[in-house]
């Protein structure tokens, strides 16, 4: 279940990046449109602007798909209905505090 937790999480953030990449190669496009107007570039590098945008998109829709299987993998698990819609999970991939491994005593007698 945890794991399932933890590939929603990345997932989710995976998407958020490919979004944010997607939105730069928009404006790079965008700028790269300008500059040849300009005159400051050949239509050559506009067009390969406009193929790595269209490839993040791709990328985007990858990204997204992966957040729905991470979705539905979550809620076969807590034996919640395939339907389409949101899981409500907070929290970061960020690394937290280490654990204090060394105060942990396992049950039962000791050998």
């Amino acid at each position: 279940m945890t794991l399932a937790c933890i590939d929603l999480l990345e997932a989710r953030a995976r998407l958020a990046l490919a979004g944010e990449n997607l939105q730069s190669l928009e404006r790079l496009v965008e700028l790269n449109s300008a500059r040849m107007n300009a005159g400051s570039i050949a239509p050559v590098e506009l067009t390969r602007s406009r193929v790595a945008m269209l490839q993040f998109r791709a990328s985007k829709r990858t990204a997204e798909l992966g957040v729905t299987t991470a979705q539905t993998r979550l809620k076969v698990l807590l034996g919640r209905t395939v339907e389409p819609g949101e899981i409500a999970i907070t929290g970061t991939l960020k690394p937290g505090e280490p654990r204090d491994l060394w105060r942990w005593k396992p049950c039962g007698k000791r050998l």
